[in-house]
């Protein structure tokens, strides 16, 4: 009954494989539960994904990984912890996988954040805060930080100045913090890393002055995308 109930809506999206999961999933609870013995559509297969196929070379299988009890409907402390390989809460910030790639491997291309995070919603209500709290490079610094694109399809939204902000007063402010970074001693005595460093750690204060409600970027070079 569950492939006629199927058959019997070809137009839902996003499509039969994802309708097959939900049920599953559902049953799968309800016999955990011991609401029900067992699935009854345990043997009922899902569709491939072909689309999930022509990129599975990008991937790594970690069969290493055992996701602990974190209670049930908790969604974003499950995330936390793949995200960052640590249960919270934590007293101390830790850093995102993107971050700790980023530290590790270095910058890639010097004109595109190091850490990109494509189309995590920050603001989901009560769990706003525990998913802000692991895109967050922590103890490893601000410049490893991830750079946000809420919306892929509007992905230059995270860089473009709000309508009422305007071009002029969005150029006024990125003179002005240009000249007030200028002034800084790191600037005139440090190295070229410290100088990216220090205007990286600056750029959380730079996006409140001049792209109010934007997210901070990481450090340039891409090498993690997530």
């Amino acid at each position: 009954h569950v492939t006629r109930w199927l058959d019997a809506h070809t137009d839902w999206k996003p499509g039969r494989r994802c309708a097959i999961t939900a049920v599953k999933r559902a049953f799968n609870c309800a016999a955990t539960e011991g609401v029900i013995p067992a699935s009854p559509i345990k043997v009922v297969k899902k569709p491939a994904a072909p689309s999930r196929a022509r990129v599975m070379d990008r991937g790594a299988i970690i069969r290493s990984f055992q996701g602990p009890d974190l209670g049930y409907i908790l969604h974003s402390r499950h995330q936390y912890h793949w995200h960052t390989g640590y249960i919270p809460p934590q007293s101390l910030a830790m850093p995102h996988i993107g971050s700790v790639v980023s530290k590790t491997l270095g910058p890639k291309n010097p004109t595109v954040p190091a850490f990109i995070a494509i189309g995590q919603n920050m603001e989901i209500g009560g769990e706003s805060a525990a998913v802000k709290a692991f895109h967050t490079a922590g103890f490893l610094g601000s410049e490893h930080g991830p750079f946000l694109i809420t919306n892929p399809q509007d992905a230059a939204a995270a860089v473009r100045p709000p309508v009422d902000l305007g071009e002029r007063r969005f150029l006024s402010r990125r003179q002005l913090y240009e000249k007030l970074l200028a002034k800084e001693p790191v600037y005139e005595y440090a190295g070229d890393f410290q100088r990216e460093s220090h205007a990286s750690r600056s750029r959380a204060a730079r996006q409140s002055a001049l792209l109010p409600g934007r997210s901070c970027p990481g450090a340039s070079g891409t090498r993690s995308l997530v």
